[in-house]
């Protein structure tokens, strides 16, 4: 089978005149035409904070989810619990560089859906 995204020559179409857009396989026999996503996701340009202990920034782990203040991400943490750690032993792990109240909070957040 072929790629899904296939770049096609420059055409006429809604998007504009003179880009290139890309054909799209929605279902077996539908193809749609789109621009190209040369930015799939959203770049950050400021420090985003989730909650007191939580922040994304992009100057730090390429703005993925982590602790103030730290280096150490969230998602690790999340996965010391899901290996069946209390939030007391996930911080001992984390050499004390964070609390069990952030600890909480990245359950909650996770919990609401926030990454």
């Amino acid at each position: 089978m072929r790629s899904i995204a296939q770049p096609l020559i420059p055409a006429q179409n809604a998007f504009s005149s003179s880009r290139c857009v890309v054909r799209v396989r929605i279902r077996r026999s539908v193809l749609v035409d789109r621009p190209p996503l040369r930015y799939p996701c959203i770049k950050m340009k400021k420090p985003v904070e989730l909650g007191k202990y939580i922040v994304a920034d992009p100057q730090i782990c390429h703005g993925a989810v982590t602790f103030r203040g730290t280096r150490l991400l969230v998602a690790d943490a999340l996965e010391l619990l899901a290996e069946g750690l209390s939030p007391a032993e996930v911080c001992k792990q984390m050499h004390g560089w964070i609390v069990p109240d952030a600890v909480a909070e990245a359950v909650r957040l996770a919990n609401d859906g926030l990454f």
